[in-house]
């Protein structure tokens, strides 16, 4: 098991464990709907079958460059870019008209973002923490494309 799904298991599972049985219904069933339906960590499994695709977690895997071919991803509800080191996002992830969450938390090396981010339609949250304060003008131009969600944002360094 992947470090980010165990992280992801415990965020989820932890206050099941200490409320109820160890091994309750609820918590077989989230494990069930995280880990068996739509959830993915690797894109080369993602792309095999891309319309059962709902939740993309690539966070921590020093990408230097996202896929153009993540615009493809028409069911993705929750994207999570976070930790990573490219520098911009392709276009084509404007296309992703479910996507509810999206992270782009740590990504130090990010200096721009396509106009076409804006038309992520169903998008509620936006999470542009741990970010540089050399960074504050991007995160800005990014607060300002989405006036009607949760953004959470903060800087170091």
């Amino acid at each position: 098991m992947s470090k980010s799904k165990l992280y992801l298991l415990l965020t989820l599972a932890l206050p099941l464990v200490f409320s109820k049985p160890a091994y309750s219904q609820q918590t077989i069933e989230i494990d069930t709907f995280i880990f068996k339906v739509g959830y993915f960590d690797e894109l080369s499994e993602a792309f095999k079958t891309p319309m059962e695709v709902l939740y993309l977690d690539l966070s921590m895997r020093k990408f230097t460059e996202i896929p153009a071919a993540l615009g493809d991803f028409e069911n993705l509800i929750r994207l999570d870019l976070s930790y990573n080191k490219f520098t911009s996002l392709p276009p084509e992830l404007g296309k992703l008209s479910k996507v509810t969450f999206f992270s782009l938390t740590g990504c130090y090396n990010m200096t721009s973002v396509p106009d076409e981010l804006k038309n992520l339609s169903s998008l509620e949250e936006l999470y542009l923490e741990d970010m540089l304060k050399s960074q504050a003008a991007l995160v800005e131009r990014i607060v300002a494309m989405f006036p009607d969600i949760k953004v959470v944002t903060g800087t170091r360094r």
